[in-house]
């Protein structure tokens, strides 16, 4: 759990770094192409709802850690567009976070977009150590 919550962490301040918050600003105004950007902002609801079930936290799994990225990348959403509450929250889950979980796997393991997604949509294998403790509590 220690050595998954310590990667994550390099995660964490990797999406704090100048370089996503510009990937996301770009994902934001439309300079950089994101599908989901694209189906949040599609006028068919069905389109707009799928995102609902894509939507995670990628390797993340610790509460804590979680917590702080959803706080950080809503904090950053209403300094850059305003406190627009409910789509910038809807944003922040369905679009944000994915894309910058994706972006800091693709930079961090140094894999292609293809990849990062792929490991962005898996869910995190428990380490033994997990297991352990999850079996054993």
């Amino acid at each position: 759990m220690l050595r998954r919550r310590e990667r994550n962490r390099n995660f964490l301040n990797f999406i704090k770094s100048d370089e996503v918050k510009i990937h996301l600003q770009e994902v934001a105004t439309g300079k950089r192409y994101s599908h989901r950007h694209v189906e949040f902002n599609s006028s068919t609801p069905s389109v707009k709802n799928g995102l609902k079930h894509k939507a995670g936290f990628g390797p993340i799994v610790d509460e804590d850690q979680i917590q702080e990225l959803v706080e950080y990348l809503h904090d950053l959403h209403r300094q850059m567009f305003g406190a627009t509450l409910t789509i910038g929250l809807e944003y922040t889950f369905e679009v944000w976070m994915p894309e910058a979980i994706i972006y800091s796997l693709r930079k961090k393991r140094k894999v292609s977009a293809e990849k990062a997604e792929l490991l962005y949509r898996k869910s995190p294998s428990l380490t033994e150590e997990e297991r352990n403790f999850h079996y054993n509590f």
